[in-house]
């Protein structure tokens, strides 16, 4: 992971909930909670705009990728 600029990224494992709308086919996955993996980002304090976290994934097969995300706060 490269860190963003304007706040701190982290990487979680433990268990998590989709939160997909109910009117949506997706939305029985939302329960019950499972294993996985979550990104989570804070902006530092006063920051307002956007930010950019990069983000590598890597399959068990050893495929691997990289991915840019803009998160916008404020």
């Amino acid at each position: 992971m490269w860190a963003p600029t304007h706040g701190h990224a982290e990487i979680r494992t433990g268990r998590f909930r989709p939160d997909y709308p109910s009117d949506t086919y997706r939305a029985r996955c939302n329960d019950p909670p499972r294993d996985g993996i979550a990104a989570f980002y804070r902006p530092a304090p006063g920051w307002r705009g956007d930010d950019t976290v990069t983000l590598r994934f890597e399959e068990p097969s050893g495929k691997h990728w990289m991915a840019d995300f803009v998160i916008t706060t404020g």
